[in-house]
């Protein structure tokens, strides 16, 4: 083992100097794939040194993997040449990468595995998934996640938009359910009323209610009130549960702890959901789905009871988690269910249709009030989706080109998966592995939205059948979700692939490749505290507008004139200028927990009609004194942060309101306080 972890550092180290030196291999992200690669070489390495049961392999390689991870990313920093940072998370990688190599080589066993129910397959086999696989995805998302464990309670995975909205969405929702646990009347009611869009009501149901992600945190909640810390342990459980879940169904039909880690690697860690869905934590909840499929399946093979129970409270979850997974899983959910049906031969059995049956119907009568009052707010605005916007945000075949570099490589495992002539030690038939690759089909072909285009043709996708006929669809703007469904599905076939292959040594480094290659953004990707430049989707931004200022930064303690605001009487309404910059609207949205009251701003996924005219005066303030002093109107109070421009429009827009009455409550980091005189 020890001569593994020293060639292991050898490399690690060589490997950063070349990171250093060659500006090619940075673009190329040698740095974290070289780690990955060496990790797993220095696991197979120290595995193969080490006698005993698949366990103490495992360990090994682990262990080795870790200590060439430390080693060398400390010997490399000492020398020079790579940021102390950038090795930590590429290190770290090489843990995980190091137990999984390790485990590649009890598989390989030699040139070919051995017969299912011998040798050290049948190890792999017995080996059941246990705490560790929970322990393990946990550790290898805090790696990638890093530092971000160390900053739980004053930093935002991600960014200070998107991610601070649903920080603010996730304690406002605990807010409320607390007081309903205790018995509060009207908290129900209250809730759905947030404090943004004075004095619009059912303003939550403008975006996501994230009711789902809170009750996993809402203990926590209750424990210490910090919000950053609930979205942080939100955003990490998102990825380490769709690890597992992932791993264990694809363990589940084969029975190889390889194809459930390359199906839990990949499903979890891919680019769309490290790059496109970085903060959207509804949309990275498809973990539930994932484990009401294992339910679903495991039902229809064994009558089980609990199995169903269990695939209805994960498909209540993911109901509760996201509105776009519980639209856009629904068809396929149904498919899968029809699949598994025809897999054990049940299609003609009644009772197992009625199980189903009752587990879809139930899941989705528990959300149905919340899905009623969604359409009824849609009803009240007349809000539809632009189909212009439905379409912009479909994925298309040029989009697909751009995603080539790692979709590529997961598809084309995908396909082994599938195609496979037999999957060994497996319990998927080819016909029922072709079966889940036309599912997968089905739901690419979703992701690309209402028009399928091929150079200048075009064609009516099958999403216009949703968007015309299924209640809410005209509602949702990002049909390229849909890839969360697809990708699930593609890590799953995956799994199976890299199983198959991993019999020969040559189909184990092809493996080996296209896994890292699939995963190319799992080290290195991902931001913390990334801050929304003003500005941001605007037309025609205000000049001199910049950044939000320093003190506007989510953190522990609220800023100062927040505190402030806090003083006012109970019934205030406050309307913070700058107006209608989304950069600035987010934060103002998110300080609402500090000062409690309700504010003419906001933030969501649409904007009713009264603050997008009120958007188009106050946007720039000066320009018709008398308009926007109207639409001041709903404001008892009015808050300037004079630093937020970069030229003295600030202090004008101060010389303005005082000059039309309004005094001066204080003033704090260059933030001026009014109280609006009454009309």
């Amino acid at each position: 083992m020890g001569t593994a972890a020293a060639i292991g550092v050898a490399l690690h180290v060589l490997t950063a100097t070349a990171w250093h030196f060659a500006p090619a291999f940075r673009q190329l992200g040698l740095l974290p794939v070289g780690a990955t690669l060496i990790g797993g070489f220095t696991g197979w390495n120290a595995g193969s040194r080490t006698s005993g049961s698949m366990r103490a392999k495992v360990g090994a390689g682990a262990l080795s993997g870790g200590v060439a991870g430390v080693l060398g990313s400390l010997t490399s920093a000492a020398l020079g040449v790579a940021p102390l940072g950038d090795l930590a998370q590429a290190g770290g990688s090489m843990l995980v990468t190091g137990a999984l190599g390790a485990a590649l080589g009890v598989v390989l066993g030699g040139r070919r595995t051995e017969p299912a129910g011998t040798g050290t397959l049948a190890a792999t086999v017995a080996l059941r998934p246990g705490p560790w696989l929970v322990v393990a995805y946990v550790a290898l998302t805090v790696a990638v996640t890093w530092p971000l464990a160390t900053m739980p309670f004053t930093s935002l995975a991600a960014d200070f938009g998107d991610a601070a909205f649903i920080t603010w969405v996730i304690t406002w929702v605990a807010r409320h359910l607390t007081d309903l646990l205790q018995g509060a009347p009207g908290a129900w009611t209250a809730m759905w009323t947030a404090p943004i869009f004075a004095p619009e009501t059912d303003t939550l149901t403008y975006s996501e209610h994230h009711i789902g992600q809170t009750l996993q945190v809402l203990p926590l909640y209750w424990i210490a009130y910090q919000p950053l810390l609930a979205f942080n342990t939100v955003y990490v459980l998102t990825f380490a549960l769709t690890g597992v879940a992932a791993h264990r169904l694809a363990h589940y039909w084969s029975g190889s702890h390889l194809a459930g880690a390359v199906a839990g690697i990949t499903c979890a860690f891919n680019e769309y959901r490290l790059y496109w869905s970085m903060s959207h934590v509804h949309a990275l909840s498809i973990h539930w789905w994932l484990f009401a499929l294992w339910g679903i399946d495991h039902f229809v093979a064994t009558s089980s009871r609990w199995a169903l129970a269990g695939a209805t409270a994960a498909l209540v979850m993911l109901h509760l988690s996201s509105n776009y997974l519980m639209a856009f899983c629904a068809p396929v959910t149904a498919a899968f269910a029809i699949w598994t049906l025809a897999r054990h031969g049940r299609l003609r059995d009644v009772r197992a249709w009625l199980g189903l049956a009752s587990a879809g119907a139930l899941s989705v009568v528990v959300v149905l009030p919340l899905v009623l009052r969604y359409l009824g707010m849609r009803e009240s605005l007349g809000f539809t989706r632009p189909f212009d916007e439905i379409v912009a945000n479909s994925m298309s075949l040029a989009a697909f080109r751009i995603v080539a570099p790692w979709f590529g490589p997961l598809m084309g495992l995908a396909l082994v998966g599938a195609l496979a002539p037999s999957t060994t030690g497996g319990h998927l038939s080819r016909v029922a592995r072709l079966g889940l690759l036309g599912i997968l089909a089905i739901a690419l072909v979703l992701s690309m939205g209402p028009v399928l285009a091929l150079g200048s043709t075009t064609w009516p996708g099958p999403y216009r059948v949703l968007l015309d006929y299924v209640p809410g669809f005209d509602g949702l703007r990002v049909p390229n979700r849909f890839m969360s469904v697809a990708l699930s599905l593609a890590s799953l076939l995956a799994g199976l692939g890299a199983m198959w292959l991993a019999r020969w040594r040559l189909g184990l480094i092809v493996v080996t490749i296209m896994t890292v290659l699939a995963t190319r953004t799992l080290v290195g990707s991902f931001t913390i505290n990334r801050v929304i430049p003003a500005g941001v989707g605007m037309v025609d931004p205000p000049a001199g507008l910049g950044n939000p200022p320093a003190y506007l930064r989510p953190a522990v303690e609220p800023p100062a004139i927040y505190r402030l605001a806090a003083q006012t009487s109970p019934g205030a309404v406050i309307l913070e200028l700058p107006f209608g910059d989304m950069a600035y609207e987010v934060l103002y949205t998110f300080f609402t927990l500090a000062h409690g009251h309700r504010i003419v701003n906001g933030y969501s996924g649409l904007h009713p009609p009264s603050y997008v005219r009120r958007q188009g005066v106050l946007r720039w303030p000066l320009r018709d004194a008398d308009r926007s002093w109207a639409a001041l109107a709903p404001a008892t109070h009015v808050i300037v942060h004079t630093s937020a421009w970069t030229d003295d429009t600030g202090t004008r827009v101060r010389g303005w309101l005082e000059s039309r009455g309004a005094t001066v409550v204080g003033n704090h980091d260059g933030a001026w306080l009014y109280a609006m005189p009454a009309r």
